[in-house]
């Protein structure tokens, strides 16, 4: 069995179960313009990450017609080195931004994604950055 912790509470599930959890955060309510960051675990086939992100842009692509990569680099969080995306596409009166953050975690990835309006892209970045600048993860 493996222990869980959460804000609310800690629990045991089977070992040979995966955690597709989600942690869904967002900006103030009342906000014209809403941000929010997404947490996602997904398993990692292998050692390396960046298949799984190559993986995971052309699934989005086929998903969002227009989406369009502006940039890929290496990333460091904490002790885990992992990649990062910049993406945008077109939705119905503005553009959307996300950045994402793609971190191998005992072979999981974990995908942190900050969702905005491409306009206040600076803004959704220095979410990002606040959230992973303050990031502890713990060992197994």
């Amino acid at each position: 069995m493996r222990t869980y912790h959460t804000d609310e509470l800690i629990f045991d599930v089977p070992d040979e179960w995966s955690d597709r959890s989600m942690n869904i955060f967002v900006s103030t309510p009342g906000e014209r313009v809403p941000f929010n960051i997404v947490i996602t675990r997904d398993k990692l086939e292998g050692d390396e990450v960046a298949p799984f992100v190559l993986g995971k842009l052309k699934e989005l692509g086929k998903q969002i017609p227009k989406l369009k990569v502006l940039g890929q680099r290496a990333r460091t969080v904490g002790p885990l080195v992992g990649l990062e995306a910049r993406l945008q596409w077109p939705v119905h009166g503005g553009t959307m931004y996300q950045h994402q953050v793609y971190l191998p975690y005992y072979g999981e990835v974990l995908t942190f994604t900050a969702s905005s309006l491409v306009k206040l892209a600076p803004q959704c970045d220095a979410y990002l950055e606040q959230v992973l600048s303050g990031i502890k993860f713990r060992k197994r």
